[in-house]
């Protein structure tokens, strides 16, 4: 059997396939779970319905689903006696998405709704909501996360080849951060636990010490501002992420900056990749 050897390229093939299975039906609120409203119903009987904690509310009747009413385009406009169907969006005017798109479908089309139907891609019935709060939820900071790692694994790796003497990278980390990590190797080292130096460093270390040695950066073939501009704002969405208290996606406006924090993750991702490679080809 021959050697298995992991390699950050070999990772990134296989979060690509993880992340290809990640689908809009893991975040959608299914239809069972609905709570909706009848287009015969009153505005006041909806608005008591969302009873402040939705922003919107399917309209249905009976299997027929007519579309979805929004808090904000009965808030000025409405009375309460008018009928939810005078009111509802329909057609055009609602944002829908396959079952099995994928996540980053879901944050673009999220971008111009803050709600959509998911339609079933078998029976072409709707199936499921979608909500701008549901990229909140677990899987999606899981999907995040994964491209991040890959970031992550991807610099770990071109540090050790770039720099593979640890005290030629150490110097460029504030002094507690050396301490801290000269103190975890050596209290692994005394417990049998053999890592690489690099291996103990974390993301904003890696980003550090890439930005400061100039030969690593100019791998990368960005500037420094670029480069610095990039990788802080990974460092902060990966903080944000992991974080399962601290909501990425407070308001409807927020989708935008979301997709804007992804932008800068594979632009990052893909800086490290290439440099990578760059490395694999001289060495070849």
């Amino acid at each position: 059997m021959a050697d298995f050897e992991w390699s950050p390229l070999l990772a990134e093939h296989y979060i690509e396939q993880v992340a290809a299975g990640m689908t809009v039906d893991m975040l959608m609120t299914h239809r069972n779970e609905w709570i909706a409203i009848g287009p015969q119903d009153t505005i006041e009987t909806a608005t008591e319905r969302m009873r402040g904690y939705f922003d919107q509310l399917p309209v249905v009747d009976g299997e027929t689903v007519h579309g979805l009413l929004l808090r904000s385009d009965i808030q000025d406009s409405a009375t309460p006696t008018d009928l939810v169907a005078q009111h509802v969006r329909c057609g055009e005017t609602i944002g829908v998405v396959p079952q099995r798109a994928g996540l980053d479908q879901a944050v673009e089309i999220l971008r111009s709704n803050q709600a959509c139907f998911v339609r079933d891609t078998t029976t072409g019935d709707y199936c499921g909501l979608l909500h701008f709060a549901d990229l909140n939820k677990q899987a999606f900071r899981m999907y995040c996360y994964m491209w991040i790692s890959a970031i992550e694994m991807g610099m770990a790796d071109f540090v050790s080849r770039g720099v593979p003497n640890s005290s030629d990278w150490l110097r460029y980390l504030a002094e507690h951060r050396q301490v801290q990590v000269l103190g975890r190797l050596e209290f692994d080292r005394r417990n049998n636990v053999e890592l690489s130096d690099v291996e103990t460093l974390e993301l904003s270390d890696l980003v550090k010490v890439m930005g400061s040695n100039g030969s690593l950066l100019g791998q990368l073939g960005v500037s420094k501002t670029q480069y610095e501009e990039c990788s802080k704002k990974v460092v902060t969405f990966r903080n944000d992420i992991m974080h399962p208290v601290r909501a990425i996606i407070r308001r409807h406006e927020d989708v935008n900056q979301l997709h804007g924090r992804l932008e800068q993750v594979h632009k990052l991702r893909s800086m490290v990749l290439s440099a990578i490679q760059d490395q694999d080809h001289v060495a070849g």
